[in-house]
């Protein structure tokens, strides 16, 4: 008694160190974690501006490399999948964040398509001059093609309504003029061609207007900024709760030792019940893994929870095979549906079934096995488990086909004997009669 006094005591002291130190742990904050978020924010806000001004200065012919467009988007996109979206303000800049990364692409494409066509444009003008030449053509077309190159040119350098509107314009000269049906095909599509590289050049370049105007309207920035502002709320919050927690430090010790006070006068009941509980779950543990039937415990939705060794030896599936599948997996299939329903019936209304069926071991074995399930509910009457219990038939039923062998057939030369013959003529009288 003395000693176990000592250990209480023990336990009493340990019990207020253990809660003064969670106390004094949860009325500390950590600044490392606030200072990575607000880090994280604001270089995300840095990526997304350089890469914002590294698009600005490709648009206006700073710069014709996205090798640090692409480096910046790695790394913005790195910085992204660090957010942590449980707030509207970390979602909404993530997704703006992604919106940048998605239009930076979209305006790497168009823009290689918009420089292939300034790039082709001029050489196929050439080729045309010269064809034109060859075949003597009159020199309007001729000037309509010298007047698209300079329209092109203008476009390029200033796209306005008005360099806009005249190359539409020195466009739609060449297509209706008369001319242009006289020419040989090969010439005819080449004028075709040219034609489509100007359209592309209008259309790819006015995407690329709106693609920049997008990206520089994203609103990363000011979200940014406003994630920064919840951290800051939350950090606040956090100290605040801190202090709490150090003002409720000391009467929380001493609602504590009440409570341990009042627990003690109980704790001698429930230790000798627990050492009674304990000694009967050792014992069924140690049925339960001795036992030389097969045993499996499975939960109210028919999920096995636990198989002894027993299981294991009598049908080839270990522990790992089987724990959280449906005792079905053993069903061999010679048995009928109508066979399983009567089976669960009993066990839903009886609590218990016992019979014979046959299974299937993990090696595609069948076998016949004497089985009995029960039925286990908690003090609500609620189901909770099924406990199965089964034994293999099969040296049994070997054995009664031996003894059968035995009966009717000679051991030695394997054939019927007097009595099976004496069986059969019976029949045969039988059956003449």
């Amino acid at each position: 008694m003395n000693m176990l006094k000592t250990w209480f005591s023990l336990f009493f002291l340990l019990a207020m160190l253990l809660l003064a130190s969670s106390l004094y742990s949860l009325s500390q904050v950590d600044h490392q974690p606030h200072q990575n978020k607000v880090d994280l924010a604001r270089s995300i806000n840095e990526q997304a501006a350089q890469m914002s001004l590294a698009v600005f200065l490709v648009a206006q012919g700073g710069g014709h490399s996205y090798d640090h467009i692409t480096s910046i988007k790695q790394n913005l996109a790195h910085l992204t999948q660090q957010l942590n979206l449980n707030t509207l303000q970390s979602t909404a800049l993530y997704r703006s964040t992604l919106s940048l990364v998605e239009q930076v692409e979209q305006v790497k494409s168009t823009h290689a398509i918009y420089r292939n066509s300034l790039l082709f444009f001029p050489k196929a003008s050439a080729q045309l001059h010269q064809r034109l030449n060859k075949e003597n053509q009159i020199n309007n077309l001729i000037n309509q093609l010298s007047t698209l190159e300079r329209k092109v040119l203008l476009f390029n350098i200033s796209s306005d309504a008005v360099n806009h509107s005249e190359l539409l314009q020195s466009i739609a000269a060449i297509e209706n003029n008369p001319v242009i049906f006289d020419l040989p095909e090969a010439t005819r599509q080449h004028f075709d061609l040219l034609l489509k590289h100007a359209q592309l050049i209008i259309d790819y370049h006015q995407r690329l207007k709106t693609l920049y105007a997008s990206i520089f309207n994203l609103a990363v920035a000011e979200q940014s900024y406003a994630l920064l502002s919840l951290y800051r709320a939350d950090f606040e919050a956090s100290l605040n709760e801190a202090a709490s927690i150090k003002q409720g430090f000391y009467l929380a010790i001493l609602l504590l030792i009440f409570s341990v006070l009042f627990a003690l006068s109980h704790l001698k009941s429930v230790l000798t019940k627990l050492r009674k509980n304990e000694h009967t779950l050792s014992l069924a543990a140690t049925v339960f893994r001795h036992s030389p039937e097969g045993i499996v415990i499975s939960d109210a939705n028919n999920k096995i929870l636990q198989v002894n060794a027993a299981f294991t030896q009598l049908t080839g599936y270990t522990t790992e095979d089987v724990i959280g599948q449906n005792p079905n997996i053993l069903s061999s299939g010679t048995q009928s549906n109508e066979f399983y329903q009567t089976m669960w019936e009993d066990i839903h209304n009886l609590g218990k079934w016992t019979g014979e069926l046959e299974n299937r071991r993990k090696d595609g074995e069948i076998y016949p096995e004497h089985l009995t399930i029960v039925a286990v509910k908690n003090d609500q009457d609620l189901l909770t488990h099924h406990i199965a219990i089964f034994n293999d038939l099969s040296k049994q039923k070997q054995d009664e086909q031996h003894i059968h062998f035995l009966a009717h057939y000679d051991p030695l030369t394997q054939l019927a004997n007097r009595r099976l013959f004496t069986k059969r003529l019976q029949q045969a009288i039988l059956k003449s009669e």
